[in-house]
């Protein structure tokens, strides 16, 4: 659904970061559902007494997915990985990215989406590299985005000569 409604890129061709943003926070909600679903039996008070306890096992490994699905929300979620193509008795020192461009291992690039790449033997790692001002006055001040350096500016709406102060940025 997200997929329709919302762009894939804003602004011209910087990545989307709210729609990926949702994106991951429904698939974190999904697994939590699944792990809780797959845990779930309506027998269990039956079977063991209104005081017993779920089994210890499954106290781990719902409390070992709380921890990662936490992990993973305060982690940059706007990063990803594209996997390197295996293919048996190939060693390859050169990554393929999306477009068919090829990269040295171990290269970094800068993307025209303002993402950082880099090539690894496991694959391309990318992540966005655009900080967006959040904390300013939105009521006199406006957010311009540069593309050639991948960044924001917050400028008076009545004189976009002068920048507004901004207290907080995220990435």
């Amino acid at each position: 659904m997200l997929d329709t409604v919302m762009k894939d890129y804003v602004d011209g061709n910087v990545v989307n970061s709210q729609k990926r943003k949702k994106e991951f926070k429904i698939l974190q909600e999904t697994l939590l559902l699944q792990v809780a679903g797959n845990n779930y039996n309506p027998h269990a008070q039956e079977q063991s007494g209104a005081n017993s306890r779920p089994r210890s096992g499954s106290n781990a490994l719902l409390g070992s997915l709380m921890v990662f699905a936490t992990f993973l929300t305060l982690c940059n979620a706007q990063c990803y990985v594209i996997p390197a193509e295996k293919i048996p008795g190939n060693t390859s020192s050169e990554c393929k990215d999306l477009d068919g461009v090829k990269h040295p291992l171990n290269s970094k690039w800068k993307t025209k989406t303002c993402e950082m790449c880099s090539c690894k033997e496991d694959g391309i790692h990318c992540c966005s590299i655009i900080t967006t001002p959040v904390g300013y006055d939105t009521t006199k001040c406006w957010k311009t985005f540069n593309k050639e350096t991948c960044s924001y500016t917050v400028v008076e709406q009545k004189d976009p000569g002068k920048t507004c102060p901004v207290s907080q940025w995220i990435k």
